[in-house]
């Protein structure tokens, strides 16, 4: 696997991994902000980096158009998450266009 390759496949490990650190920190939170549309797209986003990462380990054909789309969620999440100023959603927020970043850029050089 080359380099390119398993960057991509560790970014989407890493940030499916901190998005459900951050469901579960969102969901203890205290401060009273509303955190719904945060957790959401948070699930989202874990959801679809565990299947690009699966994708990529694959070399499926189908990493063109899904690491597209994964990227486009991810900038989403990442979105969503620069909204609150809690320590988990900022750290998500990095994460999110970390790999975006690593999936856009797999996508359209395959």
């Amino acid at each position: 696997m080359n380099a390119e390759i398993q960057a991509c496949a560790e970014a989407c490990l890493v940030c499916a991994s901190e998005c459900a650190q951050c469901v579960t920190e969102s969901r203890l939170d205290e401060s009273g902000e509303d955190l719904g549309r945060c957790i959401e797209l948070s699930r989202e986003c874990a959801d679809s980096c565990l299947l690009m990462q699966e994708l990529v380990e694959r070399q499926s054909a189908q990493v063109i158009g899904f690491g597209l789309f994964c990227a486009s969620l991810c900038r989403l999440c990442a979105a969503e998450c620069q909204r609150h100023d809690l320590v988990h959603c900022q750290r998500l927020a990095q994460v999110c266009e970390e790999c975006a970043r690593q999936c856009q850029g797999l996508a359209l050089a395959a």
